[in-house]
């Protein structure tokens, strides 16, 4: 499976944390590949840090030019526009993937 995130600029959000949590983590991808027997492929492409995935993608291409930048963030799955206008919830990544994923966060010291 192959997983791509578009985005106009990096953010703080828990749906990226989740994906970068997986992104990031090279244990979760073997443990995908012998739990799937398919290798679990990711990539995460930000404009602001380099255009050219973007350019380079015919797919990713065609949507900026009929939508403009409104079209990002946007997901691919498999080489196809997944969804767009915003990213993969972690339910969402969850069920896509078949594997449970919950984030922790630190609370502020009060």
């Amino acid at each position: 499976m192959r997983i791509e995130y578009f985005m106009l600029k990096d953010q703080d959000s828990d749906e990226l944390a989740g994906f970068t949590a997986i992104h990031e983590n090279s244990a979760l991808k073997e443990f995908y590949q012998k739990k799937e027997k398919a290798v679990l492929e990711t990539q995460l492409y930000v404009m602001d840090q380099s255009i050219i995935p973007f350019l380079n993608d015919t797919d990713v291409l065609s949507l900026l030019q009929k939508e403009d930048l409104s079209c990002l963030p946007l997901v691919k799955v498999n080489g196809k526009i997944f969804v767009s206008k915003r990213l993969l919830s972690l339910h969402e990544l969850s069920a896509l993937l078949e594997i449970g994923i919950t984030l922790q966060k630190n609370s502020p010291l009060t």
